[in-house]
């Protein structure tokens, strides 16, 4: 089911009747308000794809019982604040990708537990300045793209746990002043590219591994 253009601040309630529906992408609704707690119900839903709603500042805790929810897209969503606590119980989520949310400043404590995500892109103007101290425990994640994010300042200790990570991407994060020297130690990672974060400067030269074939770093100065 995709919803285009529409006005109305409120999804009608209906669409919890749909059981069968496995798509929703609800695009280009500036006066969205909210979502009904009866997408609950929607126990089929696979992928949830929300852009341009400009209105929406809180996705609801019944997110959390959708659980056969494989893919999450959430774009320009200029005023969200806030992802429900309840993401971790979304068991099957294996891609998320958060861009053009400029209000949303944390994640949930509950993100850690995303045991099957293997994509996630956090970008494009997003107040983060820390991840989740859990995010280590994300034990499936293969591919990370953290670009644009002006305040994210570090990222957690934890991050070396992240042993099934095969790419990064770190682009734009201009408080960032170092990645963690565990990278070099990560068994499978293949592509790490950082680029456009001034304070990231030398020493990286140590980051290695068996399977790292592709590593960056450029900045403004560099090109």
């Amino acid at each position: 089911l995709a919803t285009r253009g529409v006005a109305s601040e409120a999804l009608d309630p209906a669409v919890g009747c749909i059981s069968s529906l496995t798509e929703l992408s609800l695009w280009e609704m500036p006066a969205l308000l909210s979502l009904p707690d009866s997408i609950s119900r929607l126990s089929n839903l696979q992928s949830l794809h929300i852009r341009d709603a400009k209105s929406l500042e809180a996705l609801p805790e019944a997110l959390g019982q959708l659980s056969g929810l494989t893919s999450i897209n959430l774009a320009e969503l200029e005023c969200l604040r806030m992802l429900p606590e309840s993401l971790g119980q979304l068991k099957k989520l294996d891609f998320l990708s958060i861009t053009g949310c400029s209000k949303l400043t944390t994640l949930p404590e509950s993100f850690s537990s995303l045991c099957r995500l293997q994509h996630c892109a956090l970008n494009d103007s997003l107040q983060l300045s820390f991840l989740p101290e859990g995010f280590g425990n994300l034990s499936s994640l293969q591919s990370l793209d953290l670009s644009e994010l002006p305040n994210l300042r570090s990222l957690p200790d934890s991050f070396t746990q992240l042993r099934r990570l095969k790419r990064v991407q770190v682009h734009d994060c201009a408080q960032l002043a170092q990645m963690p020297a565990s990278l070099r130690d990560m068994p499978m990672l293949q592509r790490c590219k950082i680029s456009a974060c001034p304070l990231i400067t030398s020493g990286y030269q140590l980051i290695f591994g068996r399977t790292l074939r592709l590593f960056w770093i450029l900045n403004p100065s560099d090109l």
